[in-house]
């Protein structure tokens, strides 16, 4: 089971950047919201019997 999530809060990103006499500023609004929910489950999942005991002793005899 996995639970996530991205942006849950509306939250917003400032980036300001300073090299010698030039400024970048970059403002980012992420509008996309996630909430994820996974779960996964084997069927199945108990182990086979068969132990494959026997199987070819007609063709191992044979030779």
């Amino acid at each position: 089971m996995k639970l996530g999530g991205r942006n849950l809060f509306d939250s917003q990103q400032h980036i300001n950047i300073r090299y010698g006499l030039r400024t970048l500023y970059q403002e980012n609004h992420r509008d996309s919201r996630k909430l994820e929910l996974v779960v996964r489950y084997n069927f199945n999942a108990t182990n086979s019997k068969y132990k494959g005991t026997g199987a070819g002793q007609d063709e191992k005899s044979r030779f």
